[in-house]
């Protein structure tokens, strides 16, 4: 595994739990029965929890255990509560413990709704499953507020989910700050209790998983990018966590693990724009594909800055995805409080307003539609013309490209939307005059809550000249992404004041 630490970032299933083992976790009644199976040696009190055990290694896990339930019951797990810990820890000591607290119940959810064995959503089996799984996750939340139901009760978290609510003596973050959890919460009381009074409706019942995946999909990208920061502020644990840890780690996140070096590497190999592409009228799948791949957490990528906590800036010397030298990668990831639907109303409503004040004299033109019968005219495309004004200091560039779209439904909700870009070749009067920008890149918006979307804008961009030295290059390019951003944020809220943002 000596590629992992050179390649990939830890994937976020690292610490996510298997939903078999979240449904013990904190869970008493059950913790006892198992310590008289497993651990006889142990007198464990009512307060113990797997997680407190473990991470206090008073408990030595063991598999000799004749019950099938409980043969996950290991080692592997001390690893991975280690580094849950240590991701808790830093989330609440840089976020403060309401931020902290709320990113951290995100991933209580996805224990036990993502599968971390598959690495992707698990499969929900009936509303049965359903129920028992958010039940298990309320128990969790409103445990640490000292509301304990009779458990004899069938579902008694969800099904007394708003009593609950009333109950709160002090701030729960995932209940009190996400608008669609709280709301998908109470559609599920809801239905239990009419299912509670008419059990003839649970068999006419079907049900509908978009509103679940959707949560799961939001909680995962929000951790994932707090993940990636403390993985990169917090290298030296993590190299100690990997040449400790990871040779001990449940089987499944080495081999998932394995299939990301590979397939990050074969991408390497397989990617590469040369002169021609950049050329190109029209955008295809590949294009796409590129601008998701380098949303991943590579080990390439370091933080260049961190100027407010809600926004980063990200730069890569990976030279490997282009023919043409000295190209300079940059990303963003910036927290926008607006919904995706406002957010895509204002980029689309601005299209020459919100490149920052670098960018003048925003020309966009040759609109094409989508043709089913062509490969590539599978997206619609527009060309872009535009110049980076430097000021009397740097001679003027010129930028040439084809812009296209693509979204993302979970149901009938949007839930990502792609802002791509790259250089194409156009006719230029003032050839001798300017010079030519490369670039390929997107903006990329993704839902997170009802108010809340992430904004990513990656760029492998070359300049020219002097301009695209390291140095430059560093400077201009970060101050073009955080003018964007700033960007964005006014656009979108002059559009709402203004009453143009309603979705």
């Amino acid at each position: 595994m000596s590629d992992s630490n050179s390649s990939v970032g830890l994937p976020l299933c690292f610490i996510i739990y298997p939903n078999y083992l979240s449904t013990i976790i904190n869970n008493s009644t059950t913790l006892k029965r198992v310590s008289t199976i497993l651990f006889p040696q142990y007198v464990v009190s009512q307060n113990d929890t797997v997680n407190n055990l473990i991470s206090s290694n008073k408990l030595s896990m063991s598999t000799d255990s004749s019950e099938s339930d409980f043969t996950f019951l290991d080692s592997k797990y001390i690893g991975i509560q280690r580094l849950r810990d240590s991701f808790e820890n830093w989330l609440i000591e840089t976020n403060g413990d309401l931020k902290g607290n709320f990113i951290f119940q995100k991933l209580l959810f996805l224990d036990e709704f993502y599968d971390p064995n598959k690495d992707k959503i698990r499969k929900v089996l009936n509303l049965e499953d359903l129920f028992a799984s958010l039940n298990r996750f309320l128990f969790k939340i409103f445990k640490k507020q000292n509301i304990l139901l009779d458990e004899t009760e069938k579902y008694p978290y969800l099904i007394n989910f708003k009593s609950c609510l009333q109950k709160l003596k002090s701030s729960c973050p995932i209940l009190e700050l996400h608008e669609d959890l709280l709301n998908y919460l109470i559609k599920k009381q809801n239905l239990l209790q009419s299912i509670s009074n008419d059990k003839k409706k649970e068999n006419e019942e079907i049900i509908n998983l978009d509103d679940l995946q959707q949560l799961c999909f939001m909680f995962y990208l929000d951790i994932y990018n707090y993940f990636t920061i403390y993985q990169n502020l917090n290298s030296k644990f993590i190299n100690q966590w990997i040449s400790k840890e990871l040779q001990n780690s449940p089987n499944y996140l080495i081999d998932n693990l394995q299939s990301r070096i590979k397939k990050f590497n074969n991408f390497k190999k397989n990617t590469k724009y040369n002169i021609e592409d950049f050329n190109l009228k029209y955008v295809i799948d590949n294009d796409f594909n590129f601008v998701k791949f380098l949303t991943k957490n590579t080990n390439d990528w370091k933080l260049h800055s961190q100027k407010y906590k809600d926004f980063t800036v990200w730069k890569s010397d990976n030279q490997s995805y282009t023919t043409i030298p000295n190209m300079r990668i940059f990303k963003i990831n910036g927290y926008l409080n607006y919904s995706l639907e406002n957010a895509i109303k204002s980029l689309f409503r601005n299209k020459t307003g919100a490149s920052g004040d670098l960018m003048v004299n925003e020309k966009e033109f040759n609109y094409q539609s989508i043709q089913s019968n062509s490969s590539n005219r599978k997206y619609p495309t527009y060309l872009h013309e535009a110049l980076f004004d430097f000021g009397q200091i740097f001679k003027n560039r010129t930028l040439h490209n084809i812009i296209s779209v693509r979204a993302t439904f979970i149901g009938e909700k949007v839930q990502e939307v792609i802002h791509f870009y790259k250089t194409c070749k156009l006719e230029e009067k003032d050839e001798k005059k300017n010079l030519k920008v490369i670039t390929i890149g997107a903006r990329i918006f993704n839902r997170l809550d009802a108010n809340k979307t992430l904004f990513t804008d990656i760029s492998l961009t070359n300049t020219k000249g002097v301009l695209n030295s390291k140095m430059l290059a560093n400077l201009s390019i970060s101050k073009l992404k955080n003018d964007t951003f700033q960007m964005f944020n006014h656009l979108i809220e002059e559009d709402v004041q203004k009453g143009n943002g309603k979705p």
